[in-house]
Parts: C-alpha cells; sequence; structure tokens
C-alpha cells in the first residue's frame, strides 16, 4: 500500500522591526522537520515612525543575506505602513491573497521558538482533521497552565483559542465570516449566558463586551475563544507545547506585564522531539482540565489584576445602559476581517 504523501501548508509570519525575536523564530522553523518542504511567506510592514528603522533594517539584512533550507522564502515587502488592526492590516493584505491559492495555512506571530516537531504535528493535524467540524485549527502551543492526560499526546481545547503558532483550514474561514458583533448579540439568551460563566469569569466578561457596537471587529484570541464556546467547537493542542513565546515583554498586550508574568511564558518547558503521533481522542480528562483551567485561569486574572469585579460590572453596565437606551450603533451590523 502506497502512503500518503503529507501535504505542508505554507507558514504565514507578519513582521516589522522586532528583530530580537524575528530571526531566533525563524531560525527555530529551519530547524523544523519539514522545514525544506514548507514554503514560507514573510510579509513585512514599513516602518510607520522612527524607533522602527533599526530593527526594520536588522530583519531585511537578514532575509536578503541569509541561505534558506526552505522550499521557498517569500517576503512581501511593503511600501507604506499598513498596521496591525483593521481590514487593510500587513496581515490581512496577506492573508487575503493566499487564500487565492492554498487551502490551509500556518500562521505564526514574529516571536515564537518551534519545537523540532511543531510542522509535523500541524501538517498531520490538518489531515486528520479536516473533516472534523467541532475543530477549529490545530494549534502548537499548549497554555502554561497544562493539562492532565491518560496517556494521550494531543488535547481539544474548548475554551481557549491560541494564535502562537496554529494550523487552519480555508473552509473554516468561510464559516467565520458570519462572526460579527450581530452575531454575538443574536446569541444573548440565558443558555449562552450560563455556558460561559461555566467557564470562567473572563469568558463572560468577553462574551458581553463583544456584543458592543464597533465599527470593525477584530477576530482575535478572545473573539475565537468566544465563538468556540458558543459553537461548542475546540482547538486541537499538543499536551506538551511545541511553541515558546519569546516575546511577551515587547508585545502590545504585555507592555505593563511584571516580569513573573513574562516568565511564566518564556521559561514554559516545550518538546525536543523530531516526531509527533496523534495519540488518544483529545477527549481524556477534558471535564477535569476545564474545571481546572478555570480555576487556575480566576487565580492568574486575580494575582496580576488583568481583570477585575470592579472592570466586569464596569462593564456589564455600560452595555445594559445602551441597550435600555436604545443605542442607534447597536441595530448597526458590524463587518468582520478574520485576523486568522
Amino acid at each position: 500500500m502506497t502512503e500518503k504523501r503529507l501535504i505542508y501548508a505554507p507558514v504565514v509570519i507578519p513582521t516589522l522591526f522586532r528583530a530580537e525575536t524575528f530571526i531566533p523564530c525563524i531560525e527555530s522553523l529551519t530547524n523544523c522537520v519539514g522545514a525544506e518542504h514548507t514554503d514560507v511567506y514573510i510579509a513585512l510592514d514599513f516602518p510607520s515612525m522612527d524607533a522602527h528603522w533599526d530593527g526594520y533594517r536588522r530583519i531585511v539584512e537578514y532575509l536578503d543575506n541569509t541561505n534558506f533550507p526552505f522550499k521557498s522564502l517569500n517576503v512581501i515587502k511593503r511600501h507604506k505602513n499598513y498596521g496591525v488592526y483593521g481590514p487593510n492590516s500587513n496581515f490581512n493584505m496577506i492573508c487575503d491573497d493566499l487564500w487565492k491559492i492554498y487551502d490551509r495555512l500556518i500562521f505564526s506571530e514574529d516571536d515564537n521558538l518551534f519545537s523540532p516537531n511543531f510542522l509535523l504535528c500541524i501538517n498531520n493535524g490538518l489531515d486528520i482533521f479536516e473533516h472534523d467540524k467541532t475543530v477549529i485549527s490545530i494549534c502548537g502551543y499548549l497554555h502554561h497552565y497544562g493539562v492532565k492526560i491518560q496517556g494521550n499526546s494531543f488535547y481539544r481545547c474548548r475554551n481557549h483559542f491560541s494564535a502562537w503558532g496554529y494550523g487552519i483550514w480555508k473552509s473554516r474561514i468561510e464559516e467565520q465570516k458570519k462572526i460579527t458583533t450581530k452575531y454575538f448579540r443574536n446569541s444573548l439568551s440565558f443558555r449562552n449566558l450560563i455556558k460561559m460563566g461555566r467557564f470562567g469569569r473572563s469568558h463572560f466578561l468577553a462574551y458581553l463586551s463583544s456584543m458592543c457596537p464597533t465599527s470593525y471587529l477584530w477576530l482575535n484570541d478572545v473573539n475565537l475563544s468566544t465563538y468556540m464556546i458558543l459553537e461548542d467547537l475546540c482547538q486541537i493542542v499538543p499536551t506538551i507545547s511545541l511553541v515558546k513565546n519569546i516575546g511577551v515583554e515587547s508585545g502590545e498586550n504585555f507592555r505593563s506585564s511584571s516580569r513573573d508574568i513574562a516568565d511564566l511564558y518564556i521559561k514554559q518547558p516545550v518538546s525536543n522531539d523530531n516526531t509527533f503521533e496523534f495519540i488518544g481522542t483529545g477527549y481524556e480528562c477534558q471535564e477535569e482540565n476545564i474545571k481546572d483551567w478555570v480555576h487556575k485561569d480566576k487565580l492568574f486574572h486575580e494575582k496580576y489584576q488583568w481583570v477585575t469585579w470592579k472592570v466586569v460590572i464596569k462593564q456589564t453596565l455600560k452595555y445594559s445602559i445602551k441597550i435600555i437606551l436604545g443605542d442607534l450603533k447597536w441595530k448597526r451590523t458590524t463587518k468582520n476581517k478574520t485576523n486568522i
């Protein structure tokens, strides 16, 4: 019997000036099994301020003067700054182009380090779970909270979508085009409020926030996590992380983070294996893991005061008043642009 040939999805990485994380990120990707079969696309945005130029030039020099083992390296250099957010962002523009060519892609931020088996895991997962409509994507990152296992090598995560190195199919992107603020508002029900509450305070607040009128709904990890819970979907993740984030201190969401928070991510253990096999069903210990995850998430946010009850009440009152007053913007359907 002829062995089925593995399809290697292209890897897409947007960047601008963080050379101190981008270069190690690419170096780790070159060491992945299957790198020689992989097309890599780098979306290099244009500097918008003087502080960007030094890192930008270092990245350009590195890309121009390094021999890479990839099947191909494709660098898209922008001639103006497209930015991170909005329908015409640097990332969304390259996604629009590549989805015309490919039916699956692997995305990463520019501050991730990959285990040698990262590409094997993602590409095999994209093959194995392509027709399982409960699976939204295949991710190489496992949150530092960890999971309990029973001999399984992967976990069906139902309560958190991670964008730190994941593969996804074009068909799933098409399904997500329905995600707008109107989608979240139309989903509002007592049943869904209870469901979101089951997954913790931060998810409950995110659900309320997703209904707030806005001119542009960015489908980030928070909104996609909410969508996953509402639709009973999951993200496939390994039981030991295949990705380490080394840029938490320079990332926008971590600018005010303490040293302790950054260390949780930077010192996270990752796999050193050259192989990956999907063992088990992914449902092993799932209910126990959900309860444990919610408990640890609550303690984590309380310790570092990322989300407080004061914020929860303030946001809830804000959106309740909008509904009571019949805010005209509430009736507007907000278009989304999938940031994946």
